[in-house]
């Protein structure tokens, strides 16, 4: 069914997601390209992938930037996807044990007494 994206709208929908995500990543890129880039304390991801491509062990481990988007693409995927997959695991169990469910409701209750929520 996937030709049904073509219609729905659903691959304009996902290409304009991954161009603006393209676009996020060369600015990351570029800020960490940057020679005026201040030093940080503790380097980050992007950094450790540079030093990988800067550093390939004479040919064997080449990284090009699109490969360094890449791995950006699937650490942003795997976080969003394991996050929602133990919420939906959180709520089954919550749903299978009632008996859970209203401990978690109380302490909830609990924590919460006095303090007004979000909604007007």
């Amino acid at each position: 069914m996937g030709w049904l994206n073509k219609f729905n709208g659903q691959n304009a929908s996902l290409e304009k997601y991954f161009t603006k995500l393209d676009k996020l990543y060369d600015e990351v890129i570029q800020q960490h390209l940057d020679p005026e880039r201040p030093k940080l304390e503790h380097e980050d991801l992007v950094d450790l992938l540079f030093q990988i491509q800067k550093n390939s062990c004479q040919g064997m481990i080449t990284l090009t930037n699109e490969q360094i988007k890449g791995v950006l693409t699937d650490v942003f995927i795997a976080g969003t996807n394991t996050s929602s997959a133990t919420l939906v695991w959180i709520m089954t169990e919550l749903v299978r044990n009632p008996r859970v469910t209203r401990r978690a409701q109380n302490e909830i209750r609990e924590v919460a007494k006095g303090k007004r929520g979000g909604r007007k």
